[in-house]
């Protein structure tokens, strides 16, 4: 049910006061404001007008203004509206207009008539402004202009200033500054006071003097003439500058680029600090002579002005993309030399290089059309295409060949130098008509036709070789078997060492040879001319017209060749197994023939036969100038051998040895070291009772078979495992691995019985008889009927650990997890070990370290290891003098701190965010300059068994716990609070909050609490014992022993109560209107005599706007509880008022609770699950209620008389 008050007063009509300025409260009244150029107004809600104390709302006035711009006094007329129903009349009052010290600069104002005005005293810029040139600003003295940093003032008129002129600078947080600026292009007079601060900057282009001296920290820049009357003294700087000529102008090189249609080279001036110019040029859009005027800036530091200087623009060294820009950059004028990546000339294209120019390509020239070389050309290959045309008379060289499938004419004034040699295609013709010195490498495929002199280096055709001049061959020639030699009639060939002519050979001129010729079978050698045979020809047959030995050959066939007998099969032995032969009965000299070996089914020669398999050997006769010719092929077998492994080093010289298809351990053996290991297809690896190991990073793979293990223990044990890959190690099996025993996989092993992931076309398989211990990452194929433990690495179990609380005592930390728990089941801590690491194990933090370890290689579901971290909380430690305290607070590791002795504090002491100290039962004392210091969240506790120690205390301390009762019987303990809340020389922390714990003690005269400044604080008082703890005493004539008085506190304070009896309680009744005062209370009784008709057991009077909530609490007296304003609510409460003096349901004694409304601020009361008695009055009593009253009643109760009464104030 809820109930919302209505007015129920009466009222007479009474005459209205005439309006006087003793009614007026106006906070402008007789106030002083500063001239801004606009009218000075305020709004009505300003108004504040009061009549015999009570306010009148300003809706009821008019406001008017006048004499409210300029300096002087100004008015207010109040004039009462007619509906006023208090006052009549008006009434005028008075403020004043003082001039403006600091009068904000508009960019719209005219400066001169702003310091012709008498309400400005002061000018202050925070703008750009611009004098103009017909104007003069005087500044009379007395008054001031102040030029704000970031803006500039530019003078093209007059000042004058007989006052003061101040210009100011920053430094900004970022690390730059912004300055105030004056520039000077007209007239500045100074007779007064000039102050330039650090980061202002004067630049003086016109006339400045000064009566003065002008104190200067900032920047001025001069022309020609210094000003003496400017100060350095303050740190200011002076710039004397001179003006500009073309001898102080440097201009840098510069040279033509592409895509530059004008060129502007850097400027520099002679002695010079910056660059404080600006650059124009003229004649510079290519190669010759140019101009740059340079042009000072207005704050320059070393010249001003401007100048003119001649500079040379220089042809260039360009890159071209492609032919139509090098014919662009070509035909411009402005490059000498070109380069390009590679360069193509189309069929039906041309490009023709200069004499003089350069073409350089780090790539291929490719030409297609027609190219004339009459410069210098370089290339990384060049190619002449079919029906392109190359003509060189110039000077060409490339790092490769020059490849010519068109024509290639080298004109007699051509130079060519090609790397590798001139490789002339089948269709291709090259003509040399020069004379060239050094040797040339000529491929023919096409036609050679030389016509001139040349030297051919490595000469073989497999074309037409046409010799119509001179050619020399110093290292002989080679005729190809599709190619042609024909020494004409005018031809002269010299051939300086071996040759070999294999099909067209014809001399109708005169050839000279110097070395041995082979003439091959079925080629044709024709000789007209003069052969002159100096070092020996070897042919199939004889040769006319040639001079000269000449030897007739034959070749090599069964019934010449013979090899040692019994050579068919040998048994591997590391050894080299190659057989030998005679050739006609004897044994032919090892230059004279190669061999060639190689394994049946390899497509590669081998140097030496070795390794097991069936052999081939050919025997191929080498020379062509020798009397045997042909090849002849034998074979014969190398078996593969069992080896028998001693230790490691046999094993590593024989696993990776494919001439072995059994390997037999006769030890145990372990492999390590970061090293990969295999057993290949078709050899078998038989562990023959022994224990194989695969550790440290090591890889073992298996293609073939590997037979082992003992046979299966009752128990696992290290002794008994058979194949061990441990941590790190990986196992691959793509063949066959029988296991009788135990296999181990521990760690982060990798065994691998599918072979997928690294041989897609193969799997391997695994018979296990015995047991396998795995990991759970890659899939697993066995047969047998054996067990298969597949295992979880032990980083899982990050999470799932449980740690116990650890505290920092100073020493390492080595805390076992109180539990594991993993998918649910829990995982036995025994089953790991621990390691620690003490470098980070004892200080408070979290990230201490642990690892968990298994402990059992055997372990059927985890392996490895897990690294993770814990927690050390900051401790406690407790201090028996000053040393030990010191310590303690400088101390991170400590967050709590509890004295056992009285300390003197003689010097400074702060205690770390988070510490709390507790000096207990004994004193903290100060001397000298003795001071304790809080940082951020510190608290004090202590115990306080008497009213002068808790009194002594409670300013500041954060947690009281109370030894025995406080105070005596009849006089309050007071808490009144002083402006500095906390305890003398102690500063810092959170001192607006203390809990007292009764701990079943009790205040035995009551307590008052006195707040008249402090804002936003809180007090708790509790009681946790089951020990009765009160507020006062069951003496008859006693009220209110619990008091709360407040003054003129604007701000929330807060009170809690719990498990509290106390006798008479009372809030309100100071000086001022406290606001917000919010009381909590919990399971509390409170009583008060009821043979006292005017005793409460809870009174909140109208001085107080209360928040009260109160929850399982008692109310009991004549009269239980009275309200005259606040916010109540009561849950779960008893009320019980017995008033024996009056019964009378008209009167205000004997209710359970009285809404007395005298307040301002509303009164609100709320019942819920609330059990109200009253024997002889109302349950609820309405007094004085009206619109601000609101009652709120669900499932309450009464015993006597009716729940509700209401009355107007005349009741």
């Amino acid at each position: 049910m809820t109930l919302a008050s209505c007015s129920l007063f009466g009222g007479s009509k009474t005459e209205k006061k005439q309006l006087s300025e003793e009614m007026i409260f106006s906070f402008f009244v007789g106030d002083t404001y500063v001239y801004s150029g606009q009218p000075i107004e305020f709004e009505k809600r300003n108004l504040d007008v009061r009549v015999d104390g009570r306010y009148v709302s300003c809706d009821y006035f008019d406001m008017t203004f006048s004499d409210n711009v300029n300096v002087g006094t100004a008015s207010v007329t109040i004039t009462a509206k007619p509906e006023n129903p208090t006052v009549q009349g008006s009434v005028t009052v008075h403020f004043y207009i003082q001039p403006n010290n600091s009068y904000y600069c508009k960019s719209t104002d005219d400066l001169a008539a702003v310091f012709a005005s008498p309400n400005i005293q002061g000018v202050t810029m925070w703008i750009n402004y611009t004098i103009p040139e017909d104007s003069t600003v005087i500044i009379p003295a007395g008054k001031s202009l102040l030029l704000q940093y970031g803006y500039r003032l530019e003078n093209h008129g007059k000042i004058e200033n007989y006052g003061t002129i101040k210009m100011t600078g920053a430094h900004l947080s970022t690390g730059g500054r912004r300055d105030s600026e004056l520039e000077n292009y007209g007239t500045i007079e100074n007779h007064g006071t000039f102050t330039i601060l650090d980061h202002a900057v004067i630049d003086d282009c016109g006339v400045f003097t000064s009566d003065n001296t002008i104190s200067n920290a900032g920047t001025v820049y001069l022309k020609d003439q210094d000003k003496p009357f400017l100060s350095q003294e303050q740190g200011g700087v002076k710039y004397l500058r001179k003006r500009l000529t073309a001898e102080h102008i440097l201009v840098d090189g510069c040279v033509c680029k592409k895509g530059y249609y004008s060129y502007s080279p850097a400027v520099t001036l002679a002695d010079c600090r910056d660059r404080d110019f600006t650059t124009e040029y003229f004649d510079n859009l290519g190669a010759g002579q140019g101009r740059v005027t340079v042009t000072m800036y207005p704050r320059a530091k070393d010249y001003y002005g401007e100048a003119t200087a001649l500079f040379t623009i220089e042809k260039g060294v360009e890159t071209a993309a492609d032919l139509t820009e090098l014919k662009t950059l070509s035909d411009s004028g402005n490059f000498y030399e070109y380069k390009m990546s590679a360069l193509t000339i189309p069929g039906g294209d041309s490009f023709s290089l200069r004499e003089g120019d350069i073409l350089t390509l780090t790539s291929d020239l490719t030409v297609i059309g027609t190219f004339a070389n009459g410069g210098i050309l370089s290339c990384d290959s060049l190619s002449v295409g079919n029906d392109a045309c190359f003509t060189n008379g110039g000077n060409l060289s490339t790092q490769k060949a020059i490849q010519v499938f068109g024509s290639f004419t080298n004109e007699c004034a051509g130079v060519y130098s090609a790397g590798t040699g001139v490789q002339i295609r089948k269709a291709g013709t090259f003509l040399n008509q020069a004379d060239l010195s050094g040797e040339r490498v000529v491929s023919i495929d096409g036609t050679f036709v030389n016509e001139g002199s040349m030297t051919i280096a490595n000469a073989y055709t497999f074309g037409t070789l046409v010799n119509r001049g001179t050619l020399c061959f110093p290292q002989g020639l080679n005729i190809s078997t599709a190619g042609s030699f024909v020494n004409e009639q005018s031809g002269i060939a010299t051939l300086s060492a071996d040759s070999n002519f294999r099909n067209y050979f014809e001399n109708r001129g005169t050839v000279v040879s110097e070395g041995r010729l082979a003439v091959a079978d079925g080629s044709t050698f024709l000789n007209t001319g003069s052969f002159d045979n100096r070092g020996g020809v070897w042919a199939f047959a004889p040769l006319a017209g040639v001079s000269g030995e000449v030897v007739i050959r034959k070749y090599l066939t069964d019934e010449s060749v013979l090899f040692e007998a019994d050579y068919t099969e040998i048994i591997y032995d590391k050894n080299e197994h190659v057989p030998a032969f005679t050739v006609d009965s004897e044994t032919l000299p090892t230059d004279l023939y190669r061999l060639k070996l190689r394994y049946v089914g390899s497509e590669k020669d081998v140097d030496t036969c070795v390794a097991a398999g069936e052999v081939q050997m050919t025997v191929t006769i080498l020379p062509i100038y020798c009397m045997y010719a042909g090849t002849y092929v034998y074979s014969y077998t190398i078996l593969h051998a069992t080896a028998h492994i001693e230790n490691k080093n046999d094993f590593l010289e024989v696993y990776s040895d494919a001439s072995y298809d059994n390997i037999v351990l006769e030890t145990d053996l372990t492999l390590t070291g970061y090293s990969s290991y295999y057993i290949g297809r078709g050899c078998t690896f038989n562990l023959n009772g022994h224990k194989f190991t695969a550790t440290d990073r090591s890889t073992f793979s298996l293609y073939g078979t590997l037979m082992g293990g003992a046979p299966l223990p009752e128990s696992p044990s290290e002794e008994a495992v058979s194949i061990l890959i441990t941590e790190n190690a990986d196992f691959h099996n793509y063949g066959t691995l029988v296991n009788d025993g135990i296999l181990l996989a521990r760690g982060a092993a990798n065994f691998q019985g599918n072979a997928k992931a690294y041989l897609s076309d193969v799997k391997g398989s695994i018979v296990n008889n015995g047991a396998i211990y795995t990991n759970d990452l890659y899939p697993l194929y066995v047969t047998g009927e054996g067990k298969v433990y597949r295992r979880t690495l032990a980083t899982v179990l990050n999470g799932c650990v449980v740690m116990p609380v650890v505290e920092y005592d100073g020493t390492h930390q080595t805390p076992v997890p109180q539990a594991i728990a993993y998918k649910s089941a829990s995982v036995s801590v025994d089953r790991f070990r621990y390691e620690y690491d003490e470098s980070n194990n004892v200080a408070a933090g979290d990230l201490a370290f642990i690892r968990l370890i298994v402990a059992s290689s055997f372990d059927p579901d985890f392996y490895g290891k897990a690294d993770m971290n814990f927690s050390i909380r900051r401790g406690a430690t407790q201090v028996n003098n000053v040393g030990d305290f010191l310590a303690a607070a400088a101390n991170v590791n400590y967050d709590r701190i509890r004295l056992t002795n009285h300390l003197l504090l003689t010097q400074e002491v702060t205690l770390r965010d988070g510490q709390s100290l507790d000096i207990s039962s004994y004193e903290l004392s100060f001397s000298g300059n003795g001071k304790l210091v809080y940082g951020k969240n510190c608290r004090l506790l202590l115990t306080a068994n008497t009213e002068e120690r808790f009194l002594k205390y409670f300013y500041g301390a954060d947690e009281i716990t109370l030894t025995a009762d406080i105070g005596v019987a009849d006089t309050p303990t007071e808490l009144t609070f002083p402006k500095d809340y906390r305890i003398p020389n102690v500063t810092g922390g959170n001192y607006l909050s203390t809990v007292v714990h009764a701990n079943g003690f009790s205040f035995l005269g009551g307590l008052k609490i006195v707040n008249g400044m402090i804002e936003n604080f809180a007090i708790t008082l509790e009681n946790s014992s089951d020990e009765e703890s009160t507020i006062g005493s069951a003496v008859p004539t006693a009220v209110n022993q619990f008091a709360l008085v407040y003054g003129a506190c604007t701000e929330e304070t807060y009170l809690t109560l719990r498990n509290f009896t106390v006798y008479g309680a009372k809030m309100g009744g100071g000086t001022g209107t406290a606001q917000e005062v919010k009381l909590t209370a919990e399971n509390c009784g409170f009583y008060a005599d009821t043979r006292l008709a005017s005793a409460y057991a809870f009174t909140v009077r109208s001085t107080m706007t209360a928040v009260c909530e109160f929850t399982s609490c008692e109310f009991e007296g004549a009269n239980a509880f009275r309200a005259d304003q606040g916010d109540l609510t009561f849950t779960s409460c008893s009320i019980y008022s017995c008033d024996s003096y009056s019964n009378s349901y008209s009167s205000h004694y004997g209710d359970g609770v009285l809404l007395n409304y005298y307040g301002r601020h509303g009164l609100h009361a709320s019942f819920v699950d609330t059990h109200i008695t009253s024997v002889y009055g109302n349950g609820i009593h309405l007094h004085n209620a009206n619109s601000a009253v609101t009652l709120s009643v669900d499932n309450a109760t009464t015993y006597s008389g009716p729940l509700l009464k209401v009355l107007s104030s005349a009741d």
